[in-house]
């Protein structure tokens, strides 16, 4: 995996894989000048990353924020309220008309 592959599986930065790899924090081999990551061998290396992971998802839940829904899901509750937005041009004809 290369850097940017290996930061959004990890769903972080590629300047913090980066800094990572500098520190020695995560293996790395070189290929050439490509630097290649194993997903397993770098998530198995930060041990802590699991625990962080389900610990903001406690919180999140325990403070009461909604649970993440599927976009599906999101498109669908979205879409119930569309009617609702008003057409620009009906709402000047509106004002034109209240006017007259």
């Amino acid at each position: 995996m290369t850097y940017q592959e290996i930061a959004a599986r990890l769903k972080v930065s590629v300047r913090t894989v980066r800094r990572k790899l500098a520190a020695g924090l995560i293996p790395a081999r070189t290929c050439g000048r490509r630097v290649l990551f194993d997903f397993d061998a770098v998530w198995n290396a930060l041990p802590d990353a699991r625990l962080v992971q389900a610990t903001n998802r406690f919180r999140r839940l325990a403070q009461g924020a909604p649970a993440p829904i599927p976009m599906v899901e999101h498109l669908k509750q979205v879409a119930k309220n569309w009617h609702v937005v008003p057409d620009e041009l009906e709402a000047m004809r509106q004002r034109k008309e209240n006017k007259s």
